[in-house]
This record gives C-alpha cells, sequence and structure tokens, in this order.
C-alpha cells in the first residue's frame, strides 16, 4: 500500500486512476491489485477443500468410537 495520491478521473464512461507519478506507480498498482484478487480467490478455494476434508474425517472418527463403546458396554451387560 501507500504511494502517491490517487486522482479519479471521468473519461469515455471510464474511470482512470491516476496518481502523481503515473508512469511509474500505475501499471505497478493495476498489476498488485490484479494478483492479490487473483490470489485470495485461490485462498478461498483451497480453505473451504480444506474445511470440508478435515469435517468428514473427523464425524468419521466419531461414528468408529462410538460404535467401538456401544459392543463393549453390550458384552458387559450380557
Amino acid at each position: 500500500g501507500g504511494g502517491g495520491v490517487i486522482k479519479t478521473t471521468k473519461k469515455k464512461k471510464k474511470r482512470i486512476k491516476t496518481t502523481t507519478h503515473p508512469k511509474k506507480k500505475k501499471k505497478h498498482r493495476n498489476n498488485f491489485k490484479k494478483k492479490k484478487k487473483k490470489k485470495k480467490k485461490k485462498y478461498f478455494f483451497l480453505v473451504f477443500i480444506f474445511k470440508k476434508k478435515k469435517k468428514k474425517k473427523k464425524k468419521k472418527k466419531k461414528k468408529k468410537k462410538k460404535k467401538k463403546k456401544k459392543k463393549k458396554k453390550k458384552k458387559k451387560k450380557n
């Protein structure tokens, strides 16, 4: 972040963001925003995939443990 002051100018129905040194900072600023958006999207997809995998594994483990406990209790009662 940081840098020059951003001035929004309306030209042909398109808002072009220009800094105090547009040649130096404008290109970098635009590329940085594009890269950030792409990274965020990929990160969110990975998070959702990991969450789903973790939840499924936890549920399976819990079910197996409960079944084993029930079997032991039945044997004791008999």
